[in-house]
């Protein structure tokens, strides 16, 4: 028995029907071949894309630390003051700063680009955070900033400790620090 398939187009919803025709097997055919010719080879390819593989558990990821030491012309109370005072964080970088300033306080920076919590605050000394960055993958965990700050002949000098930072993102990061925190606070302090 030989099977042909047709392709009947139904004209109200556009899909494509099979139908099948039977016709009388040939009596010169050895009866050692198969007797059907199957319609379609399910096995050789799929009739529909295999589902997607479910997204993986998230896994550690490589982080690098981050060390920056940073001379500033201003007493360590006004640079303690000028990071954890809203006001003054917004004046001098430009972006919207929300800075609840106690162990437990959350902070916003840049208009919620950068929020974390104040884990330890020692006055005109020391300031640890967690923190994280508005493009950081729901896999990265936050990261640790410590700015230990030290009076000097001329000011302040910061010692910036930030570990956990998403390694993919450490150069950028590295830079931006320097560009839109360290350099605008100095000049910020100098005026």
């Amino acid at each position: 028995m030989k099977r042909t398939v047709k392709k009947k187009v139904d004209g109200k919803r556009g899909a494509v029907q099979r139908k099948a025709k039977r016709a009388a097997k040939p009596a010169a055919k050895p009866a050692a071949k198969p007797a059907a010719k199957p319609a379609a080879k399910p096995a050789a390819k799929p009739a529909a894309k295999p589902a997607a593989k479910p997204a993986a558990a998230p896994t550690a990821r490589t982080t690098s630390s981050l060390l920056q030491t940073i001379d500033l012309p201003a007493r360590p109370e006004a640079v303690y003051r000028a990071y954890l005072d809203a006001a003054e964080h917004s004046r001098f970088t430009g972006g919207l700063a929300r800075i609840d300033a106690r162990v437990g306080g959350r902070f916003e920076a840049w208009d919620g680009y950068l929020t974390g919590r104040f884990t330890e605050l020692v006055p005109a000394a020391r300031i640890v955070q967690t923190f994280r960055m508005g493009n950081w993958d729901d896999a990265d965990g936050d990261s640790t900033l410590e700015l230990a700050l030290a009076p000097t002949k001329h000011g302040t000098r910061i010692t910036m400790s930030h570990d956990g930072v998403p390694a993919a993102r450490a150069a950028v990061i590295d830079e931006g620090w320097v560009e839109y925190y360290w350099e605008p606070l100095r000049r910020y302090l100098a005026e």
